[in-house]
């Protein structure tokens, strides 16, 4: 559990942090230098804020995708907490659960700003709660939090904040408490180490879990860096992001991310990190797949070619791809889901043994290589 200062503010979890180590998160640069087979706890996001138009919250804690704890269980865990975290949802409705806003956040590289996957307060929507005036305590704790699909992290936004009617000018009924972000992130951080340690779980702080594993579980406790800064109301923000793991007993190696997971099943990874899938293929029944998870860059994640696993789907240069679609490569064929005909048709899954030393053409919906 990481200490105040005599300020109140928390103060870093480990000291080598003030000059510049980096933890477990990754940049695309230096993904792929891993020095062990690990799965990152996270990737670095695109923006390390959360936004509503010119309001921003900070991502201030993050879930390790080398958890073994689903986020149902974590949900779970802090509905058990004292006082109950309960999920809450976008809307004024109170009595329906709807007592917060939705607000942006850009956490996947490649992919577009979107809206919290959910959020959770101490009591829910407990009006005792909601129009707290005074500044302070972890009944004005709240989240929001949205998912990494390359890591399997999540990163939240913690924030504790106060009912505010009478500002001028007039603004959220809510404001953020004058050091409600690190406050907010500190509380919420020693919730979950009390209710695991009253689980019997074992607790590592600045390190990893190590085995043997207990029967209840073991928690880490981590700390990154990101940019501080301030909101737009002049609330500051440290350099700090939380990073938490929940491991447990007997559990399998965390599966390396990507998107493979959305077409290939019955997944799993031995300790050399060798993946194994049975994954499906355009042309015919599922089939098994390996592949050395270590030899691939986790910022790009692992990806589904045609029935291979493969750190990165590639195709052949050709002029085909000017007619053809939805085209994979494995390692010993070129298949696409349709080239188009002379006559304007498509031709559905023509295929191309490879390798191939000559162009590749569409020779009316037919693979060729070299010419027609």
């Amino acid at each position: 559990m990481y200490s105040k200062t005599k300020t109140g503010r928390a103060a870093p979890f480990i000291a080598l942090m003030l000059i510049g180590c980096s933890g477990n998160g990754v940049d695309s640069e230096t993904a792929a230098l891993q020095p062990q087979c690990r799965p990152p706890d996270y990737l670095q996001p695109p923006d390390w804020n959360a936004h509503k138009g010119d309001a921003l919250d900070p991502l201030n804690l993050i879930i390790s995708g080398n958890s073994d704890t689903t986020i149902d269980e974590f949900k779970e865990m802090l509905n058990q907490g004292d006082p109950s975290w309960e999920e809450v949802f976008p809307g004024d409705a109170i009595v329906n659960g709807e007592c917060i806003n939705a607000v942006e956040a850009s956490v996947n590289a490649g992919s577009p700003a979107v809206d919290q996957q959910f959020a959770m307060r101490p009591e829910g929507c407990s009006p005792r709660r909601l129009f707290h005036i005074k500044e302070g305590g972890l009944l004005q704790d709240h989240f929001r939090a949205w998912p990494q699909n390359a890591s399997g992290a999540w990163f939240l936004a913690v924030s504790e904040e106060h009912f505010c009617p009478f500002t001028f000018p007039p603004r959220a009924a809510h404001c953020i408490d004058s050091d409600g972000f690190n406050k907010g992130r500190f509380d919420l951080v020693n919730q979950i180490v009390d209710i695991a340690t009253q689980r019997g779980m074992a607790i590592t702080f600045f390190g990893e879990c190590q085995d043997p594993i207990p029967d209840a579980g073991c928690l880490s406790v981590g700390q990154d860096l990101r940019p501080s800064g301030m909101n737009q109301e002049g609330v500051p923000f440290d350099e700090f992001v939380a990073v938490l793991a929940f491991k447990k007993p007997g559990a399998p190696p965390p599966l390396p991310g990507g998107s493979y997971r959305a077409t290939c099943r019955a997944c799993g990874v031995d300790q050399a990190g060798v993946l194994t899938c049975i994954c499906d293929d355009l042309e015919t029944a599922p089939i098994t797949s390996t592949l050395n998870s270590c030899e691939c860059d986790p910022s790009v994640g692992i990806s589904n070619c045609n029935g291979e696993l493969s750190c990165a789907c590639q195709v052949p240069a050709g002029s085909y791809q000017q007619t053809c679609d939805d085209c994979f490569a494995r390692s010993d064929r070129l298949t696409c889901g349709q080239c188009k005909r002379i006559d304007g048709t498509e031709n559905a899954l023509p295929t191309l043994p490879l390798p191939c030393s000559g162009d590749i053409i569409n020779c009316d919906g037919v693979l060729q290589c070299g010419s027609c």
